[in-house]
């Protein structure tokens, strides 16, 4: 896995819209549990896929991939912050407002 803070690195200039939709689409499916009623998902899970959510945004120009994004293209980014609001609400470990921080950076309505 790749370490949240060196994401900046790795993506130096700017992250493609592709890329970020399949990280999206990755988290959904292969990481995050498909039920929201799951509660066996590690507080370690939680922590990564939000650190790791939270450091994309500081990517250079994520703020113009973000813009160029389709609504069907947004559709696992918006999935992913739900799942984690839903989390916040049952789990005191998860900060609601870093959560809902990231529906604002993310552009969700």
């Amino acid at each position: 896995m790749v370490d949240p803070p060196t994401l900046r690195r790795i993506f130096r200039t700017a992250i493609e819209s592709d890329v970020l939709c399949e990280i999206f689409h990755v988290l959904r499916y292969a990481v995050l549990p498909v039920s929201k009623t799951n509660a066996s998902l590690p507080t370690g899970t939680m922590s990564f896929v939000l650190t790791f959510i939270s450091e994309l945004t500081k990517v250079p120009r994520f703020n113009m991939t973000i813009m160029l994004l389709s609504d069907s293209d947004k559709e696992d980014v918006a999935w992913v912050v739900q799942y984690l609001e839903a989390l916040a609400k049952k789990n005191s470990k998860i900060d609601e407002h870093q959560v809902a921080n990231l529906r604002k950076l993310y552009q969700l309505p």
